[in-house]
């Protein structure tokens, strides 16, 4: 597993840099047009897209042809790629909330209601689109995991929307949207071990 993790991570070091710079200039857009709270959702969606650029970039060198006669199981690529987004998802959710509590100091804007809000929308859409996009990326080509990608952010927005907003208590629907996206993400999971570790490599 850590050597899978080093070999994605070496893989993307460079792209991660570009990725960390987008995020810093974006960031500073959205805090002056909308709010800086968006950069919590953002840096978990900006992060979390490099793994499926690793799986696609594995299926296009040959890359998990050849793991088939190494001494690493399918479940434990998969299971790689699972924890790889987790960490990704972590680093952009810890940079979002960091930025944000450096540009809410500056500018005294500091507002508790809005840091649950967006903390829990980022992580919710994290794993919820997680556990569909991975799978995706998994069984289709490039192009198809395309689609998985466009709707997944969507509807985890949805999904996370259709929770908290009618809610009286939002505090609790904020805690029910985590647990369901940690529920879907895990389950994902389960299926990718059991379904796709098992169909024949293209």
């Amino acid at each position: 597993m850590k050597g899978l993790l080093l070999k994605d991570f070496y893989l993307i070091r460079k792209s991660l840099l570009i990725m960390f710079l987008t995020f810093v200039a974006l960031g500073a857009t959205l805090s002056a047009l909308i709010t800086s709270w968006a950069l919590i959702p953002l840096g978990a969606i900006m992060f979390e897209t490099m793994v499926t650029t690793t799986i696609n970039t594995d299926r296009n060198s040959g890359w998990h042809k050849v793991s088939g006669v190494l001494p690493v199981s399918r479940k434990c690529v998969i299971q790689s790629k699972y924890m790889l987004y987790l960490i990704l998802g972590a680093i952009g959710i810890i940079l979002g909330v960091v930025a944000c509590v450096v540009i809410s100091n500056i500018y005294s804007e500091w507002n508790y209601n809005s840091f649950l809000l967006f903390f829990s929308l980022g992580f919710t859409m994290a794993l919820i689109s997680g556990s569909i996009t991975l799978p995706c990326s998994f069984i289709f080509s490039e192009d198809k995991s395309m689609i998985g990608q466009m709707i997944a952010y969507p509807a985890s927005a949805f999904i996370f929307a259709g929770l908290v907003f009618p809610a009286e208590n939002k505090t609790l629907m904020f805690v029910i949207a985590i647990l369901i996206s940690i529920v879907c993400y895990g389950a994902s999971c389960i299926f990718s071990n059991i379904y796709i570790s098992r169909k024949d490599i293209a």
